[in-house]
């Protein structure tokens, strides 16, 4: 096996690799601390506890899972609606026209756009990031 630990840390970093990775490192110390001070909040807990900064930081390492999740279902579904709608509009062109195909091609359609509505987060209309100010939010 490849076991070469104390060659690899060994190895200097260069300042402005140094200075990005701290750069890195304090932006996910401060997402850390703000996710455990909002489950605190939550809670309504006086001070933040360990016990919040943990589950922050599960919260924080399922989103990434979730948003590999997302990647794939925005891939598939629009797949699945580009491979329907082409197959739609092909089967109807034809001069013999197959029910069969038209309504699995059309269903295949369908698939692929609620795939793509869930993957995307639309389960309101109109997405927050659309809709631009809130009806409910009139400070100016």
């Amino acid at each position: 096996m490849f076991d070469h630990r104390d060659e690899i840390t060994a190895k200097p970093l260069h300042d402005d690799a140094r200075a990005l990775a701290m750069s890195y490192v304090g932006r996910f110390a401060t997402l850390l601390m703000w996710q455990a001070k909002v489950v605190a909040a939550r809670e309504k807990a006086e001070i933040v506890l360990s016990s919040h900064v943990e589950e922050a930081l599960g919260g924080i390492v399922k989103e990434r899972g979730r948003s590999r999740r997302r990647e794939f279902a925005i891939a598939l579904g629009g797949a699945l609606f580009g491979a329907g709608f082409q197959g739609f509009v092909n089967e109807l062109t034809l001069s013999d026209m197959r029910a069969l195909w038209l309504s699995l091609f059309a269903f295949t359609a369908v698939a692929g756009v609620a795939l793509l509505f869930w993957a995307l987060g639309w389960r309101r209309w109109p997405p927050e990031h659309f809709a631009g100010k809130s009806a409910t939010n009139t400070r100016s």
